[in-house]
């Protein structure tokens, strides 16, 4: 449980193994790069910075995160991502999500979340519908 918590909700499964949309670190290191993977369930995951009045799915507690800082919505087969507090900062492939505003993910697509999180979107099954494969860190 102890690892679980360090690592803010990631899975302990295979990456292959996983077949609910998830969220995978992006690191300029290639060592780091892809080692975390979060797995997105149906409903509601929120995003932020330890809380424990209402801990978050996913803790992330780094530079520029907020409590609260972004949801994750899961809905039949779609995933959005949206702000969830004012001056949360997450982008989707560089532009931001502000406001009440959603933004869809698609395979591939880029997440950053605060200062220092960025993740590649993975869905499983829906790989044509997104992004071509890039595995550099830059977008």
């Amino acid at each position: 449980a102890m690892f679980r918590r360090v690592a803010g909700g990631a899975s302990m499964k295979d990456p292959d193994a996983i077949t609910l949309p998830h969220l995978r670190n992006l690191n300029p290191d290639p060592r780091l790069c892809e080692t975390l993977n979060y797995e997105i369930e149906q409903g509601t995951s929120t995003v932020g910075r330890f809380n424990p009045d209402d801990p978050p799915k996913f803790e992330l507690n780094g530079m520029g995160m907020r409590q609260n800082h972004a949801k994750i919505i899961y809905e039949g087969d779609q995933v959005f991502v949206s702000s969830n507090t004012p001056h949360a900062r997450v982008l989707v492939n560089g532009r931001p999500v502000s406001g009440e505003g959603y933004a869809e993910l698609k395979h591939n697509y880029r997440v950053w979340f605060g200062g220092n999180y960025a993740f590649r979107f993975v869905f499983p099954g829906h790989e044509g519908e997104g992004d071509p494969e890039d595995p550099t860190f830059a977008s």
